[in-house]
């Protein structure tokens, strides 16, 4: 070798990388190592043995679904800004913010195609091997064989209080449940978790995992709008004074109302909670867990409810509702 006849002195990092770089074009030599796997693979070494990417990601399966997921959130959040900059201009979705998304899709024919994320088998597994929690004789949760999806939940401090969405086979849309409640065919819901519910159903503990819908079907207002134009089912004539007197307390109309788990079209839609007989919602003949979506043809959403104003300056207002996953509408002559 003319590095080991020569007096010049090397520096020691030289003299490595040379050698290293000897040995390795050396066809008579041994490897030092045989890590059995593409060196792009492998994230470290422990005496010849190798530690593979793969192995890593298996070991952090859970933490890298989150970054997934909030790497997807973020991108469609993006996403709606983009979409709502091309169509109403750069200024206005700027100051309407997520309210410019919504004015966006309304005014033209938008089709999401951004893919969500899905929720791996090894991310499942894990979630049930690590189960703690135990249900009245002490059995941990199965996966359900009930052919329930579950669209979105909303957990709360208080359990009882919180709430999933859950889509049944033939409804359009999710119903809102909450523990103690029935779902379907005797499965009673238990619990809700961030990324499942529990339920029993005959005597067994079992649970269902959150689905991540792809975005590229979510329906756009247009498809949404005419998949909803319908006759009304129910047409009811009432008297203007019992209307002006169900509207005197609309601070106690509102407090019934809370958010859809589910968003339609981007729109977080609301759901009636319980309802006292004579008020207005027993007058309007709605029933608890009614989702508002439309009055007079306009949504109604978190951000605005034209029921109030309608109900008060119209001689007509159409109502349409979702119940039990199936649209309802209604007609009321009020005179």
């Amino acid at each position: 070798m003319v590095l080991a006849h020569c007096s010049r002195a090397f520096p020691a990092w030289l003299l490595i990388t040379s050698l290293t770089a000897v040995v390795a074009g050396c066809s008579g030599c041994s490897p030092v190592t045989d890590t059995s796997a593409d060196d792009e693979d492998v994230v470290a070494v422990i005496d010849g043995t190798p530690i593979t990417a793969r192995e890593l990601d298996d070991a952090l399966r859970p933490q890298l679904g989150e970054l997934e997921r909030s790497r997807y959130e973020l991108r469609l959040k993006q996403l709606h800004r983009m979409i709502a900059a091309r169509v109403l201009g750069e200024e206005r979705a700027e100051q309407e913010g997520e309210k410019g998304f919504r004015a966006a899709t309304a005014q033209a024919e938008v089709d999401i195609r951004l893919v969500a994320p899905t929720v791996s088998a090894a991310v499942e597994s894990q979630a049930v091997a690590a189960d703690t929690t135990r249900d009245g004789d002490g059995q941990a949760p199965q996966r359900s064989t009930l052919p329930l999806t579950l669209v979105g939940t909303i957990v709360r401090d208080d359990p009882a209080k919180s709430m999933a969405a859950v889509r049944v086979p033939g409804a359009l849309l999710a119903r809102n449940v909450q523990p103690g409640q029935t779902i379907v065919d005797g499965a009673v819901l238990l619990r809700v978790e961030r990324n499942r519910i529990v339920l029993r159903h005959k005597g067994l503990v079992e649970f269902v995992p959150l689905s991540v819908v792809n975005a590229a079907s979510t329906p756009t207002p247009a498809r949404t709008m005419s998949r909803f134009t319908r006759p009304p089912d129910t047409v009811l004539s009432l008297r203007r004074n019992d209307v002006d007197r169900g509207l005197r307390d609309i601070a106690a109309l509102e407090r019934s109302l809370t958010r859809a788990a589910p968003e339609l079209d981007g729109r977080r839609l609301l759901v009636l909670g319980s309802i006292e007989p004579g008020s207005l919602y027993d007058l309007l003949q709605l029933h608890e867990r009614d989702v508002l979506m439309q009055v007079n043809g306009e949504w109604v959403d978190e951000q605005r409810n034209p029921l109030w104003d309608a109900l008060r300056a119209d001689a007509t207002v159409t109502l349409l509702v979702m119940r039990a996953g199936q649209p309802q509408s209604f007609a009321y002559d009020i005179n």
